[in-house]
């Protein structure tokens, strides 16, 4: 069972295979249950040179848009939510790679330019997010188009 502290039962009948090696993990066959909607997925969690990045892969099918997976959501996909007020029942692809954890400021590079020299902040690789929502019972009431 896998739950976010004080809260519900976010998944349960959680099973995965995993492969340890030394920059990371390998997590293959994810399945599990949240309520009456299957999950699978693979994934990895690498961290070379302590900079940890993970990638995730998974279906929800026949997944309750409901309030208890409203709560387990980040704020900006319950902003997203709240934008769109979707009630019913969906299978879900999802599929995300990107950094994890506290990241510090990135650094200032310099660049060279004739006569002066001038700082620009670094830029750090936005997270890639693709979210597919196949509807099978499905309503929403759309805030702004």
């Amino acid at each position: 069972t896998l739950h976010p502290p004080g809260e519900k039962t976010a998944v349960s009948g959680l099973a995965a295979k995993l492969r340890l090696v030394p920059d990371g993990i390998t997590i293959t066959d994810v399945t599990a249950h949240r309520g009456q909607s299957d999950i699978t997925g693979r994934g990895e969690i690498r961290w070379p040179h302590n900079h940890p990045t993970v990638f995730f892969s998974g279906t929800a099918a026949n997944l309750a848009l409901d309030r208890s997976l409203y709560d387990i959501l980040p704020v900006a996909a319950q902003q997203g939510w709240d934008a769109v007020q979707p009630h019913g029942i969906v299978d879900v692809d999802l599929t995300y790679r990107g950094a994890v954890g506290i990241e510090s400021p990135p650094a200032a590079t310099r660049v060279a330019s004739a006569p002066h020299a001038a700082t620009v902040p670094a830029t750090q690789a936005a997270p890639d997010l693709e979210l597919i929502i196949h509807p099978r019972k499905l309503d929403a009431t759309v805030q702004a188009v």
